[in-house]
């Protein structure tokens, strides 16, 4: 799945289905990993939708985050299915008038996924926010790309969200990045490598960082793979 400079994280996406996605999941659970990770929410999805007549297609576009047509986002809205609202709240053709009932729905897994999407109102997203004080709902509000470069610097500083979680918004500024690398974890690092937004010379660092975890991340990010292969030319 390729994955925009603008999106905000998506890691059972990124981790995809099936055995890939078990095996990669319990390679990356050998790590120290202290992010909130969502469930597995696209199998739950699926299974709900293929047993409500949902075309395959639609269910792929709604786990792989692929834009989906108006007429499938109102015809998934209208199921009080938490995966499958999940899913919708963070997809990109989501509207925001749909994610205004998603980021104040009743359960909060619902409001975490409609917190990471850019068309989200933000004054809604920020309701979600608790300052001072690590929550979950600021973990999903921290990954928002929408969020202003003071709001980011502000979660970075009090630490209302893990640097994991900053460390993966392609909104996060270069000075937090440079920040992450020198004096973060090899979680945080490895999540920053993540990134799909990366400048060139914060590539160029966590090319050399010590950690494999680094490592293997940075190797299934397209936008690393893609200046790696200009370096060398």
């Amino acid at each position: 799945m390729a994955i925009g400079k603008n999106e905000p994280f998506a890691l059972h996406s990124f981790l995809g289905s099936g055995w890939l996605g078990l095996c990669l999941i319990l390679l990356l659970g050998a790590c120290d990993f202290t992010v909130n990770a969502p469930p597995m929410y696209e199998p739950r999805a699926r299974e709900f939708l293929t047993g409500q007549g949902i075309s395959t297609p639609t269910i792929l576009k709604l786990e792989e985050r692929i834009p989906l047509e108006a007429s499938e986002v109102a015809l998934l809205e209208r199921f009080d299915d938490v995966p499958t609202l999940f899913l919708l709240g963070w997809n990109p053709s989501t509207p925001p008038e749909i994610l205004k009932r998603l980021v104040q729905h009743s359960v909060e897994d619902v409001r975490w996924g409609a917190a990471t999407n850019r068309n989200t109102p933000m004054e809604l997203v920020l309701k979600l926010r608790t300052p001072g004080k690590y929550t979950t709902a600021n973990a999903y509000v921290a990954r928002n790309p929408a969020l202003s470069e003071k709001i980011i610097r502000d979660m970075f500083q009090s630490r209302d969200a893990s640097w994991s979680d900053i460390a993966m918004n392609p909104s996060c500024p270069v000075e937090l990045m440079q920040e992450i690398i020198e004096k973060g974890s090899d979680t945080d690092r490895t999540w920053l490598a993540w990134n799909r937004n990366l400048p060139p010379e914060i590539m160029a660092r966590l090319s050399n960082d010590p950690s494999p975890d680094v490592a293997r991340m940075l190797s299934g990010n397209s936008t690393y793979l893609e200046w790696k292969t200009r370096a060398v030319k």
